[in-house]
């Protein structure tokens, strides 16, 4: 036990010395319906992220409610875990699985005005888990951003 206290006093240092930063939201680049229909609402988000930390951190939960103008349409969820290299600019596509009867019940009467409007309003509110070093952190996710319709490739 004697020789292994020096090892464990080392990496208890080695990792309260390091400053964990937050992956950071840098751009939505895209947004594409890939399937809508009564059995499946089905979309992907590409979104570039930033990794500001000296170590690499991987994403291993997401779990996000999806608002579209105030109107719940979904959950963001990650099919599998996503490494960032340290100090390191990434862009990684999202699949979002909406719930059909949500989306119809409250996006389907706005479709009209939304599409007049020429821009929509993406919202989401949940947590993100990663590890980076062995040590693992939730972090809290709350992002508004409004973009053009003619960006989210809709087909009208």
């Amino acid at each position: 036990m004697k020789k292994l206290f020096p090892i464990i006093l080392a990496i208890a240092l080695l990792v309260s010395s390091c400053t964990f930063k937050d992956i950071e939201l840098v751009e939505m680049n895209n947004f594409k319906i890939i399937e809508f229909s009564e059995k499946k609402a089905q979309a992907e988000v590409v979104l570039t992220l930033k990794n500001s930390n000296n170590f690499a951190v991987t994403l291993s939960k997401v779990d996000v409610e999806l608002m579209v103008n105030d109107s719940d349409v979904g959950k963001i969820k990650l099919d599998e875990k996503i490494r960032f290299p340290k100090n390191s600019t990434t862009t990684k596509s999202f699949i979002i699985n909406g719930d059909y009867d949500k989306i119809q019940k409250n996006l389907m009467g706005n479709a009209f005005s939304i599409m007049l409007s020429k821009k929509i309003k993406l919202s989401g509110k949940g947590y993100v888990k990663g590890k980076a070093m062995m040590v693992g952190k939730k972090v809290d996710v709350d992002f508004n951003k409004t973009m053009n319709l003619k960006d989210l490739n809709l087909g009208f």
